[in-house]
């Protein structure tokens, strides 16, 4: 089962600041969705005495929660506390977010889970001339390759912007076990849609990978459509431009846009 573990919590630090989101059961497939249409989820977090309470919702208007957990908050400021989510409403959705600071409760914060859903890669392989569905999950579709493309951009992203971000991301750095390690701020990236065409490249290009490795009679095809998406990929990565908020805790707007193809190094 995928694991969702490069989640932006749009959050206000001066209110809370949450991190190492992880979400397994989350659900890409068309017709039996677990987040919003857009790959979105909501969270709130309120506390009452030394128990916190944080509730994931799969709508803006929290109409109905997916997720719930809770966490003794007395000692926050000594360490960060770790809530485990339990699934809500038959969802599927369990996970683990870390608090590493609160002041405030808070109500439907945006989480950007996923990149791309399996409605952007059923459009693009059928697009592509693709003759059935391949690697699909029966029960949780393309989420596997949504985890991974999501990752990966953010990844990218986190090198690209590092001086707007606040500095590198690694996989293996990312979930330190410190209150102290705050970047890199993917929430500095105001618009994270337009990730989603190097997110949905890059994910064709490991489909189609895999298809030539287990259709050998007709690899060669599949290999080529490997490779042709690996270089959209690289395409859009170069032409990346995106809307940057460089202090989300005092504005929603935009400030400033960043060109990949200027920081990107160029091989000689």
């Amino acid at each position: 089962m995928a694991t969702f573990d490069y989640i932006i919590p749009y959050e206000d630090w001066d209110c809370i600041r949450t991190s190492r989101w992880s979400l397994t059961g989350v659900k890409t497939k068309t017709g039996s969705l677990n987040v919003d249409s857009r790959g979105f989820l909501w969270f709130s977090a309120a506390t009452v005495g030394d128990t916190m309470t944080v509730t994931v919702y799969k709508d803006a208007g929290a109409a109905g929660s997916v997720a719930l957990g809770t966490g003794d908050v007395s000692g926050i400021d000594d360490a960060p506390v770790e809530v485990t989510l339990a699934e809500a409403n038959s969802s599927g959705i369990t996970g683990t977010v870390w608090i590493e600071e609160t002041d405030e409760d808070v109500t439907t914060v945006p989480l950007f889970v996923t990149a791309i859903l399996d409605k952007d890669i059923e459009l693009e392989y059928n697009q592509a001339g693709g003759s059935h569905m391949a690697n699909k999950n029966a029960t949780s579709g393309y989420a596997d390759y949504c985890a991974a493309a999501t990752k990966h951009v953010l990844l990218k992203a986190s090198h690209l912007y590092k001086d707007e971000l606040g500095g590198y991301g690694a996989a293996e750095m990312r979930y330190a076990e410190s209150a102290t390690r705050k970047y890199p701020d993917y929430r500095v990236i105001a618009q994270p849609e337009q990730l989603q065409e190097a997110a949905l490249y890059w994910a064709m290009s490991r489909i189609f990978a895999a298809l030539d490795e287990t259709k050998a009679a007709t690899g060669s095809m599949y290999g080529a459509k490997a490779e042709r998406y690996a270089e959209m990929y690289e395409s859009a990565i170069s032409s990346w431009s995106l809307a940057l908020n460089l202090d989300p805790d005092t504005d929603e707007d935009a400030d400033t846009t960043g060109s990949a193809s200027v920081v990107r190094p160029e091989r000689v």
